[in-house]
């Protein structure tokens, strides 16, 4: 039950951290405009979004299936909505986003994508 405990705090932690950096690319990006800013946190929500989804459903079925273990099969399949989910959001958000601005768009894109890394480093 400890061992289960543990993985959850990392998941915690490694949502926590995402959401922070979403935030931190909005911060970065007010200072360049209302664009900017709504392109910054669109890149960040397109990646954090579908990820926090996946770590909740994991962290349900953990406690549902009393930390045995997770499923290969429900995990490839969690793992390919999440991919799908976020190459769908990022379709809607390079359609409909206008003026888009590309800097801020990927910048707050890979800081996301970036800041689970920080889990590890910092455990």
């Amino acid at each position: 039950m400890l061992r289960g405990l543990v993985e959850e705090k990392l998941l915690i932690r490694a949502i926590a951290l995402q959401w922070s950096a979403v935030a931190l690319v909005a911060l970065i990006c007010v200072g360049f405009g209302g664009h900017a800013l709504v392109s910054g946190l669109a890149g960040g929500i397109s990646y954090a979004m579908p990820y926090t989804l996946f770590a909740l459903s994991l962290m349900l079925k953990a406690r549902i299936a009393g930390f045995k273990g997770a499923n290969p099969v429900s995990l490839l399949v969690g793992e390919l909505l999440k991919i799908g989910g976020c190459l769908a959001i990022l379709g809607l958000c390079i359609t409909y986003l206008s003026p888009l601005i590309w800097p801020a768009f990927l910048g707050g894109l890979i800081l996301t994508v970036q800041s689970q890394f920080f889990v590890l480093v910092f455990k």
